[in-house]
């Protein structure tokens, strides 16, 4: 009876530990990323039951992912990197010793003028790499020791070509030379759709599991790990919002137009549309939708 009882009593802590965690992480999630974006990238209703146990997950897997790794990626948009940049998240992890990398991802979408502005800002708070993931996967995969400034234009429009992958192997190669392993963890994390599997997928060169892609957010449902090497093992991260960056109509367009966010979750697209329609020039849309001139936003959604 005793055995039963304390069996009985272990499964109450359990339990009672499980509800703690759960009600710790939503709080966590509360600071740490936007629940009113998280229901986008999982394509659920933000206030069901579901869908606050899958960010939960997904936060659980973050969590997972930054304990495990030495040194840790962030992924950024070359078109918008600081709209997907959280430095609250790049001060946690220093704040345990862990090193951190920025990669400068898409530089084939954006002029290389951007390219350089953006590295030689960022790099002014910590290492940074531009990339060009492959955007189709096999061993045909090119441009491995290929850095950003002598890439040429047929490179960076390539499908197989790779940009960046040299540089950041080596960075990695380096900081594992100082672990006493001589071999670290390092996690790849960012927004959805910022392209983590695709840099994961490129450093691999068609060898091993192609991880999965996709250009809608929330592809990635939980940490997988690659072992690029002896030396250094990639962990994939499902992409996570964080409310880290500034939270603004302009910012929430943003994240929608990179696909950072599911349009179809959208609850009003007005903002998105103007958005759109002030970064592209009047006569391309004219001429794209075959329309006459319009006065407003709402004149061109109702033609």
């Amino acid at each position: 009876d005793k055995v039963v009882k304390s069996l009985a009593e272990l499964k109450s802590e359990a339990e009672r530990r499980t509800r703690l965690y759960d009600r710790s992480a939503d709080a966590l999630i509360g600071s740490s990323t936007s629940v009113r974006d998280m229901h986008s990238v999982t394509h659920l209703g933000s206030n069901s039951k579901e869908a606050q146990n899958t960010r939960r997950a997904y936060y659980r897997e973050l969590r997972k992912v930054m304990g495990m790794a030495d040194v840790v990626v962030e992924v950024l948009d070359a078109r918008d990197p600081m709209s997907c940049r959280c430095k609250s998240l790049e001060e946690e992890i220093l704040s345990h010793g862990k090193k951190v990398i920025l990669l400068l991802n898409k530089i084939d979408l954006v002029p290389k003028e951007a390219v350089q502005a953006w590295l030689a800002y960022l790099r002014k708070d910590f290492p940074t790499i531009a990339f060009k993931a492959a955007r189709s996967s096999g061993d045909r995969q090119t441009g491995r020791a290929i850095a950003a400034e002598s890439a040429s234009e047929g490179l960076l429009k390539s499908s197989y070509g790779v940009i960046g992958s040299d540089a950041l192997l080596q960075l990695l190669k380096n900081y594992a030379r100082g672990v006493g392993t001589g071999r670290i963890n390092v996690g790849i994390v960012g927004y959805p759709n910022v392209g983590k599997s695709s840099v994961i997928n490129s450093m691999k060169r068609g060898k091993g599991v192609h991880l999965m892609t996709g250009n809608r957010a929330g592809v990635t449902k939980q940490m997988q790990e690659v072992q690029i090497d002896k030396t250094v093992s990639l962990l994939d991260c499902p992409g996570v919002i964080f409310s880290g960056s500034e939270e603004s109509a302009s910012n929430t367009s943003s994240l929608v137009i990179r696909q950072s966010v599911n349009v179809d979750a959208l609850e009003d697209p007005m903002p998105v549309v103007e958005a759109l329609v002030k970064r592209t020039p009047r006569n391309a849309v004219l001429k794209h939708f075959k329309m006459p001139a319009f006065e407003s936003v709402t004149e061109l959604v109702g033609h």
